[in-house]
């Protein structure tokens, strides 16, 4: 039984090991893509939240 537990942790990780590279490691494309969504998003959060807070000053 003690033998069992060792060999079932290690048997998911060799085939799950791939899938957490890819999901965990990104291109610089995507790192790229990521960066520019942020600074998007961003921007258009402080520009909706000062459009509403003016609106609601005035």
């Amino acid at each position: 039984p003690t033998t069992r537990a060792p060999s079932r942790t290690t048997a998911p990780r060799a085939p799950s090991a791939p899938r957490p590279r890819a999901s965990n490691r990104q291109t610089v494309t995507e790192a790229a893509v990521k960066s520019v969504v942020r600074s998007v998003g961003t921007s258009l959060g402080r520009a909706l939240i000062r459009g509403i807070l003016g609106s609601l000053k005035r």
